[in-house]
C-alpha cells in the first residue's frame, strides 16, 4: 500500500468521549480515507480509550501506541511521529475536532507550496458554558506553531529532532520546534480555511495559573539556550520585574491577567534557580539571560 499523504498525530491522556468524537470527525473527512492515517499515542493510562478506538469501524489507517508512564505531550507526539508514514504531519490534540475538509485543505496547501512550509489552521475555542472565541490566523510566524491544528513536512520535523522532551511540564515545546524549523528554512503560512474546534476555553485566556507558571519556567529554559528568543518569550529580567509590580493592579481585568502574572512568577522562579534545568541540548551551552 502506498504511504499516506497525511498522518494525523494525536497524543491523548484518556479523554475517551472527546477521542470518539474526533474519530467521527475523521470518518467524515473529504480527503479519501486511503490517503491519511491516524496515529494515536496514549500518554500513560488512557482509561480504555485505545481499546474503544480499536473496536470501532475505522475506514482509514490507524496506529495506536502507549507510553508506559506519563511522559508529556512532547514525548507522546514524538512517539507518534516516529510511527507515522505520511508526508505531512498534522498535529491535532485529543480535545480538537477538525472540520470535514480540514485534512484536505492542509494537504492541498502543502502540495501547492513552493518549498517546506508549516501550515497554521484556524481554531474555535468552545468553553464549557457554550461560549466561543475564535482564532483565524492571517500573518503567522514560528511562534504560532501548535499541537491543535498545524501541519509540517514530516522530513523537516525529523531533521530538527522533533519536539524537545527536556522541557518540564506545560508550555514552550511548540515555540521551540517552530524556531528550529525556521532555522532549517521552513516557512510559515496562515491557513484560516482549515478549521477545527477546540473543546475547551482558549488556554491563553483561561487563567490556569499552574499551566501559565509552568510555561514561564520553560520560557526561561528555552531562552538560556536561544538568547535571541528572550524578547519573543517576554523573559528579559527587567521586563519581568516591571510586570510583577504592575500586573496585580490590573487583576480586575480577569483571567488573562491572572495567567500573565503566573507566567511572570514562573519565569522569575526559574531565573532565581540558576542555569540548571534547561532543555535537552542540541548545540552549545546554557547562557545567562540579561
Amino acid at each position: 500500500m502506498d504511504a499516506p499523504w497525511v498522518s494525523v498525530i494525536t497524543a491523548t491522556i484518556g479523554r475517551r468521549a472527546a477521542m470518539l468524537r474526533k474519530l467521527d470527525a475523521l470518518r467524515g473527512q473529504t480527503l479519501p480515507p486511503e490517503r491519511f492515517e491516524w496515529v494515536v499515542v496514549a500518554d500513560g493510562d488512557d482509561g480504555g480509550t485505545l481499546a474503544a478506538i480499536a473496536a470501532a469501524d475505522v475506514p482509514f489507517g490507524l496506529r495506536t501506541l502507549r507510553l508506559p508512564r506519563r511522559s508529556g505531550a512532547a514525548a507522546a507526539r514524538n512517539a507518534a511521529a516516529a510511527a507515522a508514514r505520511g508526508q505531512v504531519l498534522l498535529f491535532s490534540d485529543d480535545d480538537c475536532v477538525p472540520d470535514d475538509d480540514n485534512l484536505e485543505r492542509h494537504w492541498l496547501a502543502h502540495a501547492a507550496a513552493a518549498g517546506p512550509t508549516a501550515m497554521i489552521g484556524a481554531l474555535t475555542f468552545v468553553a464549557e458554558d457554550g461560549g466561543t472565541t475564535s482564532s483565524r490566523p492571517r500573518r503567522v510566524g514560528y511562534w504560532n506553531l501548535n499541537g491543535a491544528n498545524a501541519s509540517v513536512p514530516a522530513a523537516d520535523f525529523a531533521a530538527v529532532g522533533g519536539f524537545d522532551e527536556g522541557l518540564d511540564g506545560y508550555g514552550g515545546e511548540d515555540v521551540l520546534l517552530g524556531y528550529e524549523l525556521l532555522r532549517r528554512g521552513v516557512r510559515f503560512r496562515a491557513l484560516p480555511e482549515a478549521h477545527a474546534r477546540h473543546l475547551g476555553a482558549d488556554p491563553a485566556a483561561s487563567g490556569d495559573a499552574a499551566k501559565a507558571r509552568s510555561a514561564g519556567r520553560n520560557a526561561v529554559r528555552i531562552a538560556r539556550r536561544r538568547p535571541e528568543l528572550r524578547d519573543r518569550l517576554g523573559v528579559r529580567p527587567t521586563l519581568l520585574r516591571a510586570k510583577r509590580v504592575l500586573l496585580p493592579w490590573f487583576a480586575w481585568l480577569g483571567p488573562r491577567v491572572t495567567g500573565d502574572l503566573a507566567y511572570v512568577d514562573g519565569a522569575l522562579e526559574e531565573l532565581r534557580g540558576g542555569a540548571g534545568g534547561g532543555p535537552r541540548r542540541r548545540d552549545g551551552g546554557a547562557g545567562a539571560i540579561r
